[in-house]
């Protein structure tokens, strides 16, 4: 049994909700995001964001500007396979799942993935895309509130992911992001990572232009983070932070 009490098939909405029609309308959508001035960058980037894209990849309209380049999430997935040690029956929570980028990648290294979201129609996006990689075996889909998951997880997650909605595609805006002004607050979901959830050992993927003292801040008193630059075709995209034994003390900030 997987370490959760409930999955996305108990979701009230699985009882009216038609797959195929789901599929057709997120297929059709794609002609007007490749068109689309805001959007058509994103398109171009479509095999960064996923290599499969091809085989039937599925992202609502706010997935194509938040999701994890497949490379970058591969990278974050190893990097924490190695630094607890290559032990692949650890348990991985990817709390904002979205279409499921993260979530694929970890279950590459990782036997029990835990693929969390509020919005039903992104999780139907995240277990179809596992799908067509081969690995929605390794993953419980839980659709739930962030702050409530410590009611129905069964487990004290090994590993948590965190990559919270940053606020739309004009985030990166602003010279130094506060990250206590996301649309979650980071340090709330932080402090209950460690206090409501048992773990220590978290990783926040944040915007390239985040408050780097913030995120410091956050490891507490004699706490260690690496702040990792992920770049994508020689393009700073993002911050990968690793607290807890995530942290590679040889990078220490």
């Amino acid at each position: 049994m997987f370490p959760c009490k409930k999955n996305i098939m108990q979701s009230e909405n699985e009882n009216t909700f038609d797959f195929e029609i789901f599929r057709n309308k997120i297929e059709k959508s794609y002609k007007q995001i490749e068109i689309s001035r805001k959007m058509k960058k994103f398109y171009k980037r479509r095999y960064q964001l996923f290599k499969k894209f091809d085989d039937g990849i599925l992202m609502d309209v706010e997935s194509w500007y938040s999701v994890t380049p497949e490379m970058v999430g591969d990278h974050i997935a190893k990097k924490c396979f190695d630094q607890m040690g290559s032990k692949s029956d650890l348990v991985v929570l990817d709390a904002f799942c979205g279409a499921g980028g993260n979530t694929i990648q970890f279950a590459k290294y990782f036997d029990h993935v835990i693929s969390c979201d509020n919005d039903f129609k992104k999780l139907q996006c995240a277990r179809h895309n596992a799908d067509l990689y081969g690995y929605s075996s390794k993953i419980g889909f839980v659709l739930e509130d962030f702050f409530n998951l410590h009611k129905v997880l069964m487990v004290k997650p090994d590993i948590i992911f965190l990559s919270p909605p940053w606020g739309g595609i004009t985030y990166f805006h602003s010279k130094k992001a506060d990250i206590s002004e996301f649309p979650l607050d980071s340090f709330k979901i932080f402090l209950y990572c460690k206090n409501e959830l048992k773990c220590r050992n978290i990783v926040f993927y944040l915007p390239r232009n985040s408050n780097r003292q913030q995120i410091s801040y956050m490891a507490g008193p004699g706490g260690y983070v690496e702040i990792e630059e992920n770049y994508l075709d020689h393009k700073f995209v993002a911050l990968s932070c690793y607290y807890g034994q995530l942290c590679d003390r040889n990078k220490l900030v």
